[in-house]
């Protein structure tokens, strides 16, 4: 009715008011409440599978003891950093999203004002709506008595502010540099109250200093905490270590697990936060690298060139070992696969396939869509492997997984241990008693670095219990 009114009063008045992100944010700069922005009309779908009621398990004793730390470094007269380190499936996004929740809460009861938005930093789609979810399910159960407002922050979303309310902002490194110096951001890097970065180790490149440095954290200045979050601290690189500290600052969890990853890990399977592991090594294949591919391996810290990969995927024999393997192994047991490459996942979905195994292939050039059914696909049981090459290292959490074949060679722990990672949930985190890791074991006949796996005794060893 006054859509001609509005577009002769602003000129950056939208067209329409459907709910879209130009339309909420010029309702929100203009003080309207959200509904002043209209709504989307979704398509209703044609079947609905809903859930029965669940239990909200409360924190185990060790996640009690980080969710008090992190509230600590919250709670300080003057902003803080830190950094808090748990193995994979150890729960640090369920630790601190509660950690962050009980600050929102103790900061409604004392009637003072609300923090500002609260900015959740991490690389991936994937680990981004992973974040989201865990903030709806814990919100859901211990939150604060008002709504919660989410903004996912990535691809072509944008966000706006959400005064009066709590505001959780996810948003990915990539969106953030290239929005946040914008004029219409000024509202977040003003007001926001906490800045949390997942996958910690990757955030001291200088993409992430121009970041934080347009929200005021600097190696000398902190306008705001700072809490950095990984299952991945380097190990055995000195260099690398001291800048994650001089990012972060202290460990948040030096006092639970005394700073040693083993320790914790070997915790966790003892009170089955973590499976129990069952390892097998199994034959690969011999290459040899030019100097350029032995240069990029050392420089890229141990991940071998694509065309180093492809060779190995090229090895027949070597394919028909890996999916005689699986097919071996028991008809129920979900297995996620990290194959050599692109072309490598693919082949191994279809020769599985023709065995009569449900099997499917995802890799980078994947729509979002078509991956995000694939993995749902794979967790709800349809699919029984899911073989893919560089896209679930990180934010895939699928608890049911049985057994996980790394056939993607790699001499950085860093990354054998996110991809193993992804299997070893135990049965207190909804995964199972033990899990299957299958190294294929490659020689790369010039290249005198063993194999990451190598370094990981600790998890199989009956001797390290």
């Amino acid at each position: 009715m006054h859509a001609r009114d509005l577009a002769a009063a602003y000129p950056t008045a939208p067209s329409t008011f459907a709910g879209d992100s130009k339309a909420l944010k010029f309702v929100t700069e203009l003080g309207f409440p959200d509904s002043f922005a209209g709504a989307r009309v979704p398509s209703l779908e044609a079947r609905l599978e809903i859930d029965g009621p669940r239990d909200f398990p409360a924190l185990h004793a060790y996640q009690e003891k980080l969710a008090e730390a992190l509230l600590w470094l919250l709670t300080a007269p003057t902003p803080q950093r830190g950094m808090l380190s748990i193995p994979t499936g150890a729960g640090k996004t369920r630790v601190s999203s509660e950690a962050v929740i009980r600050w929102i809460r103790e900061t409604v009861a004392r009637e003072l004002p609300l923090p500002g938005p609260i900015l959740w930093i991490a690389q991936t789609e994937e680990l981004c709506e992973q974040a989201v979810q865990s903030w709806s399910y814990v919100w859901g159960k211990v939150g604060a008595d008002m709504p919660l407002v989410i903004s996912r922050l990535w691809a072509s979303n944008e966000a706006s502010a959400a005064d009066g309310r709590p505001h959780l902002v996810v948003a990915t490194d990539a969106k953030l540099r290239s929005v946040l110096d914008e004029d219409d951001y000024e509202w977040l890097r003003r007001d926001a109250s906490l800045v949390i970065v997942d996958e910690a180790h990757v955030a001291i490149s200088p993409e992430y200093t121009k970041i934080l440095e347009s929200l005021g954290i600097t190696a000398n200045r902190l306008v705001r905490p700072l809490v950095g979050l990984t299952a991945t601290p380097f190990r055995n690189n000195e260099e690398l270590t001291r800048r994650l500290v001089a990012r972060f600052g202290r460990r948040l969890d030096i006092d639970v697990f005394d700073g040693d990853q083993i320790k914790a890990i070997k915790h966790l399977q003892r009170i089955k936060v973590l499976a129990q592991v069952e390892h097998r090594v199994l034959e690969g294949a011999t290459i040899q690298l030019s100097p350029y591919e032995l240069t990029r391996t050392s420089q890229f810290g141990g991940v071998l060139p694509k065309a180093a990969e492809q060779r190995l995927a090229d090895d027949h024999d070597r394919t028909r070992r890996i999916v005689e393997e699986i097919s071996a192994m028991p008809a129920e047991w979900p297995v996620l696969v990290f194959a050599t490459s692109v072309a490598h996942a693919k082949i191994l979905a279809a020769k599985l396939g023709d065995k009569g195994i449900r099997a499917a292939a995802i890799d980078a050039t994947t729509s979002p869509g078509q991956r995000r059914k694939t993995v749902d696909d794979f967790r709800s049981g349809h699919i029984r492997v899911l073989a893919n090459y560089g896209v679930l290292t990180q934010g895939f959490d699928a608890p049911a997984t049985r057994a996980v074949v790394v056939a993607r060679p790699t001499y950085s722990a860093n990354v054998y241990q996110q991809m193993i990672g992804r299997g070893l949930r135990g049965p207190l985190n909804g995964g199972k008693e033990t899990c299957l890791i299958l190294n294929v074991q490659d020689n790369v006949a010039n290249y005198e670095d063993k194999l990451a796996f190598t370094d990981f005794d600790y998890l199989w060893s009956e001797a390290a219990e």
